[in-house]
């Protein structure tokens, strides 16, 4: 996309258009990307206050292990994914 720019700008003017299209498409991109990012730390963020909790009440060993699959939930019937809409 970058190249392609460079390149329409390099050509001079008559080209703004064009120009304009790829500068809105790029947008476009950088939008998805932050939204993925967002949800990505909305996780993160949630993961980390589960285990804080988990660390705070002196149960961390209750949270997921692959070698204790009964480990997923704490006392509080919680699981370490964020809820819909999180």
């Amino acid at each position: 996309m970058i190249r392609e720019y460079i390149d329409l700008a390099r050509r001079g003017p008559g080209n703004e258009h064009e120009r304009l299209e790829l500068l809105r498409r790029h947008e476009s991109r950088v939008e998805t990307q932050i939204r993925e990012l967002q949800e990505t730390l909305d996780v993160m963020r949630y993961k980390v206050r589960i285990y804080e909790e988990h660390v705070a009440r002196g149960e961390a060993d209750r949270l997921w292990n692959p070698s204790h699959p009964g480990t997923a939930r704490a006392k509080t019937g919680q699981e370490c994914h964020p809820p819909e809409g999180a």
